[in-house]
This record gives structure tokens, sequence and C-alpha cells, in this order.
């Protein structure tokens, strides 16, 4: 939650709210009071998350919705935070929190006929992937390079590989 500073003209954030559903590979490291809930008694509900049962070695992810669910049955050969301005937008964030695989490794389990996806005319490789239904954001495969793009977002239980490189810190805002 962020108010906006009078003084600097900027939006500083002021707590984290719903800490107890935030996904364990992100940590916390400022010193923001953290609730596990909205701060408010008569705040709005949160959403009820689709929960897949996945093999021992599979990760998997579903939308908001639950209409679409996706398998990961390797793992994640890289992960990262990428800081562009494209992402900035597309994500409404800071930044986005991305896995990769390769893409015969990605199966989507139920829903794909929800999926679409939005392409910048001038970005080779930028593209989004979401539920028409929910608008969350969802694998994206990359036949050109071979790769499936997995936003980290949508994962429903956690990869073992967390996100610890940073990419495009040019374009990073300056509060991170």
């Amino acid at each position: 939650v962020a108010n906006l500073d009078q003084g600097a003209h900027r939006l500083v954030a002021k707590i984290h709210i719903f800490v107890a559903h935030k996904a364990d590979w992100y940590t916390i490291a400022d010193d923001l009071r953290q609730f596990d809930a909205f701060p408010k008694a008569s705040g709005p509900p949160t959403l009820a998350h689709a929960n897949t049962v996945h093999a021992d070695r599979c990760v998997g992810g579903s939308c908001a919705c639950g209409a679409v669910a996706f398998e990961v049955d390797a793992p994640l050969e890289r992960a990262q935070y990428c800081h562009c301005s494209r992402c900035q937008k597309a994500r409404s964030g800071a930044f986005a929190s991305n896995g990769f695989t390769g893409i015969e490794n990605i199966h989507f389990t139920r829903g794909q006929t929800h999926l679409r996806s939005f392409k910048l005319p001038e970005a080779r490789y930028f593209k989004q992937t979401f539920c028409n239904t929910c608008g969350a954001l969802m694998p994206r495969l990359d036949p050109e390079r071979g790769i499936a793009v997995i936003p980290f977002g949508s994962f429903d239980t956690s990869p073992a590989l967390k996100p610890t490189r940073h990419i495009h810190l040019n374009s990073k805002l300056p509060w991170i």
C-alpha cells in the first residue's frame, strides 16, 4: 500500500499486506509494517487460489480464477528479476519475476483455450500471455528460442530455483 508523498510527488510504500500469502521465493527486506490480511476489518476480500495436484517432480501453477493450469516437469534453467520499462508497465510493478525452462518442459493441464497474448509490434521478444477470463499472466511459449517464460506469480507451488539475477538495471525505479 502506498501513499503520495506531497513533498517529492512520488509514491512511497507504507506497509506490506497479505504477507502470509507472499511467494516463499520473495524476501521482504525492508522495515515496513507487515500484515497477513488487509489492515481494515472491512477491507476487500482476497481471491481463493486454485491448488493443482502435481507429481513430486513437477511444479505447477494456475491463473487467479483457476480456468488455466500448467505443470513444469523439469527444473527451471534460470530465474531472474527484470527491471525493464516494458515489464514495469506490463506487470504494473517495479519489476517482473520470471522463470525459464525449455518449451518441451511445460504442459497446460487445463484451459489452454483461455490463453490470449499481446505482443508489442516493435519488440522482437516481449510478449504477454494471460487468461482471458481473469487477466492473470500465464507462461508464454517462445518457439523461436525454444523456451517458456513463466511469471513467478503464476506458480501454485514454489520451484526450487529462486530468482537471484537482476537485469535491465538501467531502467530500475529509484525507490527500489
